[in-house]
């Protein structure tokens, strides 16, 4: 592989990562939003929990207290 290759591929994994990190920062906005109406979901009967919802669940309140 060239030099110039390698620099390309460096180049490109660093903007896919600059991508995902900006990806991640924004669910990490969302996320509470997005477990509140899952929440309201699941209390409506709208949507079934799964087997993690209350591992999350357990997990939020530990957090929050």
């Amino acid at each position: 592989m060239k030099r110039k290759e390698k620099i390309r591929l460096v180049n490109k994994i660093i903007n896919k990562q600059e991508e995902l990190n900006h990806l991640i920062h924004q669910l990490e906005a969302e996320w509470p939003t997005l477990l509140s109406e899952m929440d309201e979901g699941i209390r409506l009967g709208v949507i079934e929990p799964d087997d993690d919802y209350y591992i999350r669940r357990q997990y939020r309140k530990g957090r929050t207290q």
